[in-house]
């Protein structure tokens, strides 16, 4: 049997059961536990990748969840959460290259077994395993070649992010990094501030895979960025893999932000937030370091100019988050939670009578020109989120 699911394979633990921090830049609220219920019940996913399972703290905690039969381990990999909900285990990871460039990079494995030792062997590389996102001293061929030797799944994560990515700041070609041998990776993730339009002017990212994933560091975040996958058979972790890798399934459909919602969209001053020259290192008006954007790196590497490649599938849809739009508060939410409805189901599967019956004709509206990708957006940059511009008549 083949169905479509929705999975969001970057979420970010912030503390574990016991209160200790995995990650730091992250909401406290933001355990295991508290990420499947929020996937699985607000956010309408069917698919999610705990980022921080290479943490032996995490890896207690799912042990715990795994224990009181909570989460179930399935026969081809990956992990049930009461029948609703399929958890793979991944973990974030930080290379630096010789001229200093630093990316970052998921690596997925399927059992908790293995991620013990996958940790296990990072834990002689990582000074702290039990703190997500940590420098693994390596760089990204020799972590790769680690990975692979234990049967890991690779993603590159937020590929062309200014400070922690491979085009953000290592190379302007991925192959310059691998001498020219294939990475040996299943798919690459875009990041919030790119969509696939834009990656396909880089010509080398063509024969993969592009995965949206919302790299989550509170529960509002989950599923801002997500990825339809076709799946046959079990919603198990060989099966999303194969989906990912195109060997069976594939990839339907990328819901992701439009990238002036990123917050590195635009090279920008980080002082005080104006626009500026790429080339300068300091603001003319402030002083203050100017951040190059993602939209200038890629003019800057780009193999052909924009619009001259036309992607075949998966499509990109830019989504924005219910959280995010306009006129869409506390109350709002509430509404559609006390209703028994997720975010996606209200965006994307209820009619625009349902909708307006429920929320109003004004949030309805605003709701229906999301949909339709019709919002107006100031761009973000140099660590400032873009935003939705509020038109007079929707006030």
């Amino acid at each position: 049997m083949t169905g479509n699911y929705y999975a969001d394979l970057h979420i970010h633990v912030g503390r574990n059961e016991e209160g200790r921090w995995v990650k730091i830049p992250a909401a406290r609220e933001l355990t295991v536990r508290n990420i499947l219920r929020e996937a699985s019940g607000r956010k309408g996913l069917n698919v999610i990748g705990i980022a921080d399972s290479l943490s032996p703290l995490v890896q207690k905690d799912l042990a715990g969840l795994t224990a009181s039969g909570e989460l179930t381990e399935l026969p081809g990999g990956g992990y049930s959460w009461r029948g609703r909900l399929t958890v793979v285990l991944g973990g974030e990871v930080e290379t630096r290259e010789k001229n200093g460039g630093l990316a970052h990079s998921l690596l997925f494995l399927p059992t908790l077994a293995r991620m013990r030792e996958l940790s296990g062997e990072l834990s002689l590389h990582i000074k702290n395993i039990n703190m997500s996102s940590q420098n693994a001293h390596m760089d990204l061929r020799s972590l790769y070649a680690l990975a692979r030797r234990h049967g890991a799944k690779i993603i590159p994560a937020h590929i062309f992010t200014p400070f922690k990515s491979i085009y953000g700041n290592c190379a302007r070609r991925m192959s310059m990094l691998f001498a020219g041998e294939p990475p040996g990776i299943s798919a690459v993730e875009l990041g919030l501030s790119a969509d696939a339009y834009m990656a396909d002017r880089i010509e080398e990212l063509r024969e993969f895979t592009y995965l949206a994933n919302s790299d989550a560091h509170s529960l509002q975040n989950i599923g801002r960025e997500f990825t339809e996958l076709n799946i046959p058979g079990a919603v198990d972790f060989t099966n999303i893999f194969a989906a990912i890798e195109g060997k069976k399934g594939g990839a339907a459909m990328l819901y992701g932000l439009h990238p002036a919602l990123g917050k590195y969209y635009l090279t920008r001053c980080a002082a005080c937030g104006a626009e500026a020259d790429y080339r300068r290192e300091k603001c003319p008006l402030c002083g203050g370091r100017v951040v190059r954007g993602v939209k200038q790196r890629i003019d800057e590497i780009a193999d052909c100019p924009e619009g001259e490649f036309t992607r075949r599938k998966p499509g990109y849809h830019y989504h924005c988050p219910l959280s995010e739009l306009p006129g869409v508060g506390v109350k709002t939410l509430q509404k559609v939670y006390c209703g028994k409805l997720t975010d996606i189901e209200i965006m994307y599967k209820s009619d625009a009578r349902q909708v307006e019956n429920l929320l109003g004709k004004r949030v309805s509206a605003v709701i229906e020109k999301a949909v339709s990708q019709k919002l107006r957006i100031s761009g973000g940059g140099a660590g400032r989120y873009g935003y939705v511009i509020i038109e007079k008549n929707e006030k």
